[in-house]
């Protein structure tokens, strides 16, 4: 079996075994603490992400070109600057996200909430992003995703016996923490700090751009469940368990993504009949998703939350097809404009999504409830795709006008 399979395989694990830590706790929360307690540990989750993504975006977005440098004291260099900015914007964005935090989630659980919003957002300050953008994700697997995915495991007792999930949250924050913080003790000895802090001034303001446009894409996908909670909190329960589903399939579809992001690749140039697959497989994954959420709600509520859902599928449907314009934005996105660093285009998406998503989720749950709400969800979901197609669809109206020139 060749090296690159392994790693191109092991990029679909590891988003897998990042879900399987939550989902161990949540079904925990779910009996012993009821809704309140699943609605402040997803507002932790939602708020957290939203952090990760302003904290870890402009790193995973360029990381592959930031990193193919073969100089170990250039990579060291890359790094300490990396750890800079990230941890800048880190307690920039946590001044904001805990107090947030604390005010959404239901009583007795705003310290949870706070806590799971750490657990969450230090994944960013790690070193995921370096070794994944390397293509080392068997190192990813051994010091982060292992490490977070046993203390999740082992943290369940405690919040069965306590009735409250921050002792889980507190045991993944300190591992991977703990984790993060040796491993980049590691790479950047000897690293020229005075160097690391200059680059790292520059960083901020050249990626703002790109950093920007990741806290507008979490802001309609990880930061959903906070705007219901504000807009219509009696829906905010059953938005959870919707949210949750849809988020357990975009993360498979993350994952096929991943893989097909490299698979496209042969040698330096992308493979248009690998690409045309890869976008084909993409799509029926998420046709297969629609399928299973929109059939299984019922009993998939059950295994994670211990209850059937209290709504019809009516209600929820918008948000399950949303996953049909997820995979395609997703493959508009990284099979075809990322490989030619159209990422104007692909941040102008991010930010059609967030304006018309925020205010349409919050106006739909105020309004019509969790059918609103989903409703809101889909809506940015579509008008990503509409940018998106609309760039492609300029990028070739000017090649064909551009040929005719000539």
């Amino acid at each position: 079996m060749s090296s690159s399979f392994l790693r191109l395989s092991g990029s679909v694990v590891v988003p897998f075994l990042n879900v399987l830590g939550p989902l161990f706790v949540l079904q925990a929360v779910a009996r012993v603490a009821g809704s309140p307690g699943w609605s402040a540990f997803a507002i932790g989750q939602g708020v957290g992400g939203f952090v990760l993504a302003g904290v870890a975006g402009y790193w995973v977005a360029l990381g592959p070109r930031l990193v193919a440098t073969t100089s170990v004291e250039s990579l060291r260099l890359t790094y300490a600057t990396s750890l800079v900015c990230r941890l800048f914007v880190f307690t920039i964005l946590m001044i904001v996200a805990c107090p947030v935090a604390y005010l959404l989630a239901p009583r007795p659980y705003q310290l949870d909430a706070v806590l799971m919003v750490l657990s969450v957002s230090c994944i960013g300050l790690g070193p995921v992003w370096f070794y994944t953008a390397r293509g080392q994700p068997e190192v990813v697997l051994l010091l982060d995703t292992i490490p977070r995915l046993t203390a999740a495991i082992l943290s369940v007792p405690l919040v069965v016996v306590s009735e409250q999930f921050w002792p889980s949250a507190l045991m993944i924050s300190s591992v991977a923490l703990l984790g993060g913080g040796i491993v980049s003790w590691r790479l950047t000895r000897c690293v020229s700090w005075p160097r690391a802090i200059q680059g790292a001034r520059q960083v901020l303001r050249s990626g703002f751009g790109i950093t920007s446009g990741h806290l507008a894409a979490s802001s309609f996908t990880t930061l959903t469940v906070p705007i219901v909670s504000v807009a219509n909190p009696k829906v905010a329960a059953s938005f959870v368990i919707v949210d949750r589903l849809r988020a357990l399939a975009s993360t498979g579809l993350a994952a096929v993504l991943m893989f097909a992001a490299r698979w496209i690749y042969v040698g330096e140039k992308v493979d248009g009949r690998r690409r045309r697959v890869a976008s084909i497989a993409i799509v029926l994954a998420a046709v297969a998703g629609v399928v299973v959420l929109s059939a299984g709600q019922g009993i998939l509520s059950g295994l994670l939350f211990g209850e059937k859902p209290d709504f019809g599928l009516m209600a929820a449907i918008p948000q399950y097809v949303a996953l049909l314009f997820i995979a395609v934005g997703g493959t508009l996105s990284f099979l075809f404009l990322a490989p030619l660093m159209r990422t104007r285009t692909i941040a102008q998406a991010a930010w059609l999504g967030s304006a018309i998503g925020v205010p349409s989720i919050a106006l739909g749950a105020n309004v019509a409830g969790l059918f609103g709400a989903s409703l809101g969800v889909l809506a940015a979901e579509g008008a990503v795709v509409a940018v998106l197609l609309t760039g492609i669809l300029g990028m070739r109206l000017g090649r064909h006008a551009g040929s005719k020139d000539e």
